[in-house]
């Protein structure tokens, strides 16, 4: 595919994909077949007030008309589908964070564990056993 749009300078490309991480990857990565061969633009999820009467002209171009509801209820999918494409981008760097931090919270069970002994210890000194404790 590379081949083909390279024999075409005067054709431009769009690349659209919600997969950001992927997308990147595609066209950051050196060992990619699109490496370079794209300039990053991201597009925000167009607001759904400037996007109504996008949607409703195209209905009236072609002579049809789309209930209002309906409308609401397609503007409404858009919005929560973006919020669940940036938490399906949010939760890997979350695994990603909480797998860096686990050693973290291991080393320190490891030292309360310690602390707990030491202090069990403590509690079970024979304090009339102690150098310079009268008796």
């Amino acid at each position: 595919m590379r081949s083909v749009f390279q024999e075409q300078p005067e054709v431009a490309h769009v690349y659209l994909g919600s997969k950001r991480h992927m997308m990147e990857r595609i066209f950051s990565d050196e060992n990619e077949p699109f490496w370079r061969s794209a300039k990053r633009m991201e597009l925000d999820v167009i607001a759904p007030p400037l996007f109504r009467p996008f949607i409703q002209e195209q209905f009236e171009r072609t002579g049809r008309t789309i209930d209002p509801a309906v409308l609401d209820r397609l503007l409404d999918s858009q919005t929560e589908l973006e919020r669940g494409a940036r938490r399906n981008e949010v939760l890997p760097r979350l695994r990603r964070e909480l797998a860096e931090r686990q050693g973290e919270v291991d080393r320190l069970k490891a030292e309360s564990a310690k602390l707990r002994a030491d202090l069990e210890r403590l509690r079970n000194i024979d304090l009339q056993t102690l150098p310079g404790i009268k008796k």
